[in-house]
């Protein structure tokens, strides 16, 4: 489960795969996940014998006391959990029930989904204009990515302050030290 909680003021719109806001002082925003193909949908045995699994996505849209938005689980619980378990999962599958004309707002905006373990999600937060997409999400690209900015990094670290404390950089600081506290000990 994770979410996404803003001022009273500031809402966020759930969609079928990603949250979308906006923030008075940083612009529109978007929380998006990605999943790998090897995660597989938790399933149990219902009181019929049937095997039913949960391969849809579970969310809600609230707008609550800004105070209280810190525990959004009590707010999923008390409102999702009985339609979901007297529900068919397959009736809140996210591409036929919340569109991109039907989806919710509110100031907590819940997504939960359901994985046998192991699994992994890629979660991206990030104030831009569009939702990412699958290839903004690719974990490789962002693993080069990440990779080419620390190089990037390094080197202009070591130009703009390892290389400027270059012997000749080094002695006229030293010289101009040497000159405040001589300077120093004379008031003294």
């Amino acid at each position: 489960m994770w979410y996404v909680s803003t001022p009273e003021d500031e809402m966020a719109t759930f969609d079928t795969d990603h949250i979308k806001g906006s923030d008075s002082s940083f612009g529109n925003y978007f929380v998006s996940y990605n999943e790998p193909s090897s995660n597989s949908n938790a399933s149990y045995i219902n009181g019929q014998g049937d095997s039913l699994t949960y391969n849809a996505d579970y969310f809600l849209a609230y707008t609550v006391d800004e105070g209280d938005q810190y525990d959004a689980k009590k707010y999923f619980f008390n409102e999702c959990k009985d339609k979901v378990d007297t529900t068919p999962p397959t009736l809140f599958d996210p591409s036929a029930l919340y569109r991109a004309e039907t989806s919710y707002t509110g100031n907590l905006v819940l997504m939960q989904k359901f994985y046998q373990t192991p699994f992994s999600i890629d979660i991206h937060f990030g104030y831009r204009d569009q939702a990412f997409s699958k290839e903004d999400m690719d974990i490789d690209t962002t693993t080069a990515a990440l990779a080419a900015s620390k190089a990037a990094f390094d080197r202009e670290f070591e130009d703009k302050i390892m290389n400027s404390t270059s012997s000749a950089s080094h002695h006229y600081f030293e010289s101009v030290l040497m000159d405040k506290a001589w300077a120093y000990t004379k008031k003294a």
